[in-house]
């Protein structure tokens, strides 16, 4: 039978498209089943870390309340036979309740049926269950049998500080202390018992009690512990919408469930819910054949494909739990779906576009089609090692050639991130917490950490830990220099664990060790400290007074990597602080700079507000005897103090420096003197022209001259008004009317050679014919620059902010400006330049904080608000600004008044400056005990000394102002 046989195009170009085809098939299944498989392989992994990270919360939850009970077991409250003496013990309990903040209850049992109870009633909730105060922050409950052998309960409610707030009186209760679980459980057994979940009865939640009993005397210690903890943990590890997780016991009751409570009301009581009670359909039909056991589910619900496993938890009490997981497929494998059809589609569009190409050009890219079949089948073997060189004369095939090599280099660059991220672990440990922890596995006597510094070349004492002392002191330890050939930079360099032995003799640092450990030998075990990056970052040093065990060392080996871990995450911490330092410091730094007489106001404001805030910390009397800021706190006023007047980036320099009435980015008072002069030369040519017409000379020429001399005599008026002042009289404006009436000749037009703003503010009025009279001081429409829709600021605002918006942005109208009746601005620049409080704090609040930083914005932004509410731009009174807050704003009215950079005011000196200041004590603008621990603590000299000019610094008789 004779072959059919087909053209060399035709064949190339089915074969072609069939290669193309195939492998974009191949690839779509491959891509679409590696990515499964790793998709799943990470929910596998995520589910065994959420069933670790469980067992772990519960055991450290266990071990941290088993001390507690153990400690309040053997305490002097269990040797209390009596009220009095019981709540001698309420400080150490009350320890216990705000350390441990899962434990909800406390209960100490004693043989003769007596009950001690202390409970924290830190939540709204809680109060209202014992009717408790408001401030109340713990409720003891005491229930005794009295003379007549009645059982009486006692509840006392006492604040955070465990001041009695008040006590009920004495009520019966019918409350057994030896028909409690708890109570019988720990008789019976000589170690801490933990007993079955169970609800609460005062919290309606789900807990379990660990209970002990004193081996002397039999009293029995109780300890509450709610499981909202875990429910935290368990609800934010879903991996998907739709995920259900449950950990429930051998009974099936359902103990913690992401979606909902596991507490059901049945009639008038709670109960705890089944698996199949959770009101999940999924649930309940897993539940029907769910073995107690470890094991994987993949089952069809509904037309939907399912996928889950069941682990076992062990948990140091001994009970077994179990945690169950269960996800849609479609969800879990979303992304390699979509990782498939993408891969189909650029398979069918490669397809539809080479078509007409490979029929018309078959013959001549045979060879090269020939070599990229050769790559696709490499690519289908994940073989990425070499790269598609392939060329041809037509420059379609060139580009599915460069297509395929992209393709490729993702396909490698992709599987290469999958790789990476699954084997990346995420360690948070400090190097002071490890260092001591290594010595303490290791049971070395001592250890040192050295960090290498990277900029000296040097290896630097980074931490310093022996055993029996705790942590020692490291400046007697010399840096040591990679340059020098000892056995500590040798064992640095190296990538193994070195033994070393150091005797008095080797060197200061031997001399400097043997002396804090008080021996003449010792043993040192030097581990080579790598980053992720496998680069050096310092050494581990274990010292042995003795021979170091083997066991124990190879254990740090293992362990040293968490060091490394935690030396890099430190450092990167610092940088980024010192990075955001630098920021803060540039922002501050370009404000000062923008003003050349307001230089340096965002530099001395911090170190003011800083030294209040110390001598606050240091005061002993009210009402900062109890003030103290932590770190956190302090970085907060740093960061607020050195920002609080970011929003002036927002403000225009002539607003900030304008130092005339008329000026704004120029003194517009030269055309004033302008417009005299032509009333002069005016005046002038009246007189020539009448003496021209026969007019007689003796009686025009005093006429002219006192024309003259009023004209002066005006325009002087006129600038002494432009220079401001601190009050106007009615008079002076009334003169100033009386001027701007004077006219002058304008012939050349004013709406050209100007921007199109200003002529388009013209355009407000027709256009007069020329020439115009003009009044020598107007306010014309075009001096009206109005407010933009976007910078109206609504009154229900997002930041709170009371603000009085005057009706335009800017009024620069000559007689409106010339009539201010204090200072050089005007009610519209008044408001722009309050306007850098309000940008500083939209400013700062788009800012993503930290926790510890939150209140930077209100400590910044509040240092316009006043004692008396009056403030802006939020209208705070005193009970809503934090005293940091008023801290800046006292600092920054100090400053403003003693600053000798301002154009617009001479400096004050020191007395007047506070003179000042106690009348704005007296109208409550400022805080008046921050005012007298300013006067009190000699912070006002330190700064004065410092920063005023020798001048300004007179005397001052502080009493006064303390007096008054």
């Amino acid at each position: 039978m004779k072959t059919k046989k087909y053209s060399l195009h035709a064949t190339t170009s089915t074969i072609f498209i069939s290669l193309v085809i195939i492998f974009g098939s191949i690839l779509s299944w491959q891509n679409y089943s590696k990515t499964s498989e790793v998709l799943v392989a990470s929910g596998n992994y995520v589910f065994a870390q959420l069933n670790r990270e469980l067992a772990l919360e519960f055991g450290s939850m266990r071990k941290s309340v088993k001390q507690v009970v153990n400690f309040v077991a053997y305490s002097p409250i269990s040797q209390s036979n009596s009220l009095a003496s019981r709540l001698q013990s309420l400080q150490l309990l009350a320890i216990s309740l705000v350390d441990t903040p899962e434990i909800s209850t406390i209960q100490v049992g004693y043989p003769n049926g007596d009950v001690f109870i202390m409970r924290p009633t830190s939540t709204e909730p809680i109060r209202k269950i014992f009717s408790a105060p408001s401030e109340a922050s713990f409720v003891v409950d005491n229930i005794a049998h009295n003379a007549k052998g009645e059982q009486l309960l006692q509840r006392i409610f006492y604040d955070a500080n465990l001041q009695e707030l008040s006590r009920l009186a004495a009520t019966s209760t019918d409350y057994t202390l030896t028909e409690r679980p708890w109570y019988q459980l720990a008789l019976a057994n000589e170690q801490p018992v933990t007993t079955d979940p169970y609800i609460f009865y005062f919290y309606q939640k789900l807990g379990i009690t660990l209970t002990s009993k004193n081996k002397h005397n039999n009293v029995v210690v109780a300890v509450d512990v709610t499981l909202d903890q875990l429910t935290q943990t368990l609800s934010r590890n879903s991996l998907t919408a739709n995920t259900e997780l449950v950990v429930f016991g051998k009974n099936g009751d359902a103990l913690i469930y992401n979606k909902a409570s596991v507490l059901q009301m049945t009639d008038d009581h709670f109960k705890i819910a089944t698996l199949g009670e959770l009101g999940s359909d999924i649930l309940t039909l897993v539940s029907q054949d769910l073995q107690l056991k470890t094991q994987t589910l993949n089952f069809n619900y509904k037309g939907q494909e399912w996928l889950g496993a069941v682990q076992e938890m062990h948990i140091p009490s001994g009970n077994s739990l179990f945690v169950l997981m269960i996800s849609p497929e479609k969800e879990l494998l979303s992304e390699a779906v979509q990782a498939r059809n993408l891969s189909l589609l650029i398979t069918a569009a490669i397809v539809l576009i080479m078509i007409p190409i490979v029929w018309l050009f078959a013959r001549k890219i045979a060879n090269p089609l020939r070599r990229l079949a050769t790559e696709a089948h490499l690519i289908s073997q994940f073989d990425f090692s070499s790269s598609v060189n392939t060329q041809s004369m037509i420059t379609e095939v060139d580009e599915l050639a460069e297509s395929m090599r992209m393709m490729k280099a993702t396909i490698s660059q992709f599987l290469s991130l999958i790789n990476s991220l699954a084997g990346e672990k995420d360690f948070d440990v400090l190097l002071q917490r490890i260092t001591q922890k290594t010595q303490e596995i290791s049971q070395a006597d001592a250890a040192l950490t050295y960090l290498y510094n990277e900029q000296d070349n040097t290896l630097e004492p980074g931490f310093f830990y022996i055993g029996a002392e705790g942590s020692s002191q490291i400046d007697g330890l010399p840096n040591l220099s990679l340059n020098d050939h000892n056995e500590l930079i040798a064992a640095f360099q190296s990538t193994n664990s070195s033994m070393l032995s150091l005797h008095a003799n080797q060197s200061k640092t031997s001399q400097y060790l043997l002396t804090k450990l008080a021996t003449t030998t010792a043993n040192m075990v030097v581990l080579p400290l790598h980053n992720r990056q496998e680069e050096a970052i310092g050494i581990l040093c274990l010292m042995y007074k003795g021979t170091a065990s083997n066991e124990h060392i190879s254990f740090v080996q293992a362990l040293s990597g968490f060091a490394a871990v935690s030396l890099e995450s430190r450092q990167l911490i610092m940088m980024q602080k010192a990075l955001l330092e630098s920021f803060i410091k540039l922002i501050a730094g370009a404000i000062d700079s923008k003003s050349p007489y307001t230089g340096g106001h965002c530099a001395r404001v911090p170190e003011l507000a800083k030294s209040l805030a110390e001598a606050a910390c240091a005061s002993d009397t009210a009402p900062f005897q109890d003030f103290q800021l932590n770190d956190d706190q302090w970085e907060a006023l740093h960061i607020a103090s050195w920002l609080h007047d970011c929003g002036k980036v927002t403000t225009p320099e002539y607003v900030v420096d304008k130092a005339t009435k008329l000026e704004t980015i120029y003194d517009r008072i030269h055309e004033i003197r302008m417009r005299i002069e032509v009333l002069k030369r005016d005046a002038e040519i009246s007189y020539w022209q009448q003496v021209a017409q026969g007019g007689d000379i003796e009686t025009l020429e005093p006429l002219l001259q006192q024309q003259l001399q009023q004209l002066d005599a005006d325009f002087a008026f006129i600038a002494e008004c432009n220079a401001g002042g601190e009050f106007m009289a009615q008079e002076k404006i009334t003169r100033l009317q009386r001027i701007a009436q004077y006219t002058w000749l304008r012939t050349l037009d004013d709406s050209i050679g100007i921007s199109w703003e200003e002529a388009q503010r013209k355009q407000q009025l027709s256009k007069p014919e020329l020439p115009v009279q003009e009044k020598l001081l107007a306010d014309k429409p075009e001096h009206i620059i109005t407010r933009d829709a976007g910078e109206q600021m609504p009154a229900n605002n997002p930041w709170g902010f009371q603000l009085d918006v005057p009706e335009h942005k800017y009024n620069r109208g000559e007689l409106y400006n010339l009539t201010i009746e204090r200072g050089t601005l005007t009610a519209e620049e008044r408001f722009k330049i309050n306007d850098h409080i309000v940008q500083t704090i939209i400013m700062l609040e788009k800012l993503p904080y930290p926790a510890h930083l939150k209140d930077v914005p209100i400590i910044a932004g509040s240092h316009h608000e006043k004692i008396d509410g009056t403030g802006y731009p939020k209208g705070l009174n005193g009970e809503q600004v934090p005293l940091t807050g008023k801290m800046m704003a006292l600092a920054d009215i100090f400053e403003a008044l003693t600053a000798s950079d301002r154009p617009y005011k001479k400096a004050k000196t020191l007395s007047e400056s506070l003179r000042i200041m106690s009348f704005m004590v007296k109208d409550q603008h400022i805080d008046a005990d921050l005012f007298r621990l300013f006067l009190s603590s000699g912070v006002y000299l330190q700064y004065a000394e410092k920063f005023l000019q020798a001048e300004q610094i007179d005397t001052v008789d502080i009493k006064q102002f303390l007096v008054e």
